[in-house]
């Protein structure tokens, strides 16, 4: 999916992972404003810090809305 970053926390899970909740831009058809989603998203996998990924547009790989790569769209 091809997405805009709006915006993400960091947290750890309960098994210690470092993950990061990532809301993003949803474009939909027959819309009208912006449509937003969130994207969990293991910490290792982030190509950048999350604070760095804001405002960036990214093709995203997701697994019911669990990402497992981003590619930066320029």
């Amino acid at each position: 999916m091809k997405a805009k970053i709006l915006g993400c926390y960091a947290f750890q899970s309960k098994a210690g992972k470092d993950l990061v909740n990532l809301s993003v831009t949803d474009e939909r058809l027959n819309c009208f404003g912006v449509c937003t989603k969130n994207i969990l998203s293991p910490a290792e996998v982030l190509p950048a810090s999350p604070k760095d990924m804001i405002n960036k547009t990214y093709l995203i790989d997701t697994n019911n809305n669990f990402a497992s790569g981003f590619y930066e769209l320029k």
